[in-house]
């Protein structure tokens, strides 16, 4: 597939996509005109964002099902009418149950974003293509982290964050629109189909499949990294950067709204460049997971500045933090290439549901950590240093799990073989 006809299958994906990661992060634009019309308090806020990454996450392993079985274009354009109903909802909720419940419909919609473009992309583009285009779906992603600083903080005195909910599901029926009109290529009738991207395993082996993914070292080398050190940034991204700009560095919601706008531009600015990067790195027989392991040092490092500063602290050493997170999507491109390709899809979506699970407990126990040292007394600075001082040390355990894992695999397997020696 080249030319117009590619780019048409391209942007309607990527739109939808960047609709996906608007809907992430929208929170922590508007968190303080939550917490205010309906005295929502940290732990509130911070359940109230993880709703979408619990529900994003638990659709993660049912998501391959629909792809295979009805593919792309049809389990996208459904679940995106899911995420629709979930943004009308949200914008005429008046209590934390209905807004929680409307969260939780815009995540599981949104969940098949990326894994249906990269399941149309491996059916209609050349296998060359493929690393391009994954690239260009994380710079749309990012692009819709943009959308909600400087231009939704603009229009929230305007129209509310009512308004711009009930404004995204119609940009959602857009994109429902656009996807659903995509032609139909490698789909196969509803009825009397073959499934052309199943993959023909025996009984025993569909059964055992995610079994044999949990057990297998690489994942368990890795599991960390996305449940602790990406489902961690996701959380902060997501949400707590903005309190931490208010509440710590004394910034305005307009200024937080600029800071955020830089943060994850600067985010973009990174996954363009270590796309154009890694191909040189790989040809040089420099491992992915090298490059990006040592620059998730360097964030630990600028993580640490920034919390022993506090309130004394800039807010652009945060762009260093945002360059050195792009190296947590490295790592998670090193999953699949590590399984056979008849497992490849499971063990990134087994992943995937690491990373979610994971921001979704970093989020809801942040909210909960800031609220008991506020209560027990603490300043607001003094009880978001603590959290993030405390997530800052277990981001460090799960660094380093990556380096002593294999010692403790093998001498698990060690004491197993002797237990069930003679």
């Amino acid at each position: 597939m080249t030319g117009a006809l590619a780019i048409r299958v391209f942007l309607p994906f990527a739109f939808a996509y960047v609709l996906s990661y608007a809907f992430r992060a929208i929170n922590a634009v508007i968190a303080t005109d939550l917490m205010s019309d309906l005295q929502l308090s940290h732990s509130d806020l911070g359940l109230l964002s993880s709703a979408y990454l619990i529900a994003f996450g638990l659709m993660q392993l049912p998501l391959g099902i629909g792809l295979d079985r009805v593919g792309p274009r049809r389990t996208e354009s459904l679940a995106l009418l899911v995420a629709c109903a979930g943004s009308i909802l949200f914008s005429l909720a008046h209590n934390f149950s209905i807004l929680w419940l409307a969260r939780a419909l815009i995540g599981a919609g949104v969940s098949v974003c990326l894994m249906a473009a990269l399941t149309a992309f491996r059916a209609w583009y050349p296998a060359d293509r493929q690393g391009q285009l994954g690239s260009l779906m994380l710079v749309a992603g990012t692009s819709g982290v943009l959308l909600t600083t400087i231009p939704a903080r603009s229009l929230l005195p305007v129209v509310g964050w009512r308004g711009i909910f009930a404004g995204m599901a119609v940009l959602m029926v857009v994109a429902i629109v656009l996807i659903w009109s995509l032609p139909r290529i490698a789909e196969s009738p509803l009825r009397g189909r073959k499934l052309p991207l199943q993959i023909a395993l025996p009984q025993k082996t569909e059964t055992r499949g995610y079994s044999m993914i949990f057990k297998h070292p690489y994942f368990l080398r890795t599991m960390l990294l996305g449940a602790v050190n990406y489902g961690g940034f996701t959380a902060i991204q997501t949400l707590w950067i903005g309190p931490w700009m208010v509440e710590v560095l004394g910034h305005s919601a307009i200024v937080t709204a600029r800071i955020l706008f830089w943060f994850n531009l600067t985010l973009l600015g990174g996954f363009v460049f270590n796309s154009y990067l890694t191909p040189k790195l790989e040809r040089r027989g420099i491992p992915v997971i090298r490059y990006a392991l040592q620059l998730m040092a360097v964030g630990l490092v600028v993580q640490a500045i920034i919390v022993a500063l506090g309130e004394r602290g800039a807010w652009w050493l945060w762009l260093f933090y945002a360059l050195a997170s792009t190296s947590l999507i490295l790592a998670q491109c090193t999953i699949g290439p590590a399984f056979p390709k008849t497992h490849a899809g499971r063990a990134n979506t087994a992943h995937n549901t690491l990373l979610f699970a994971g921001a979704f407990v970093w989020q809801w126990l942040m909210g909960v950590a800031i609220d008991a040292l506020k209560g027990s007394g603490a300043s607001p600075q003094l009880a978001f240093q603590v959290t993030f001082a405390g997530f800052l040390l277990v981001q460090c355990l799960g660094w380093a799990w990556f380096f002593i894992a294999p010692r403790v695999i093998h001498s698990n397997k060690m004491e197993q073989a002797k237990g069930s020696g003679p």
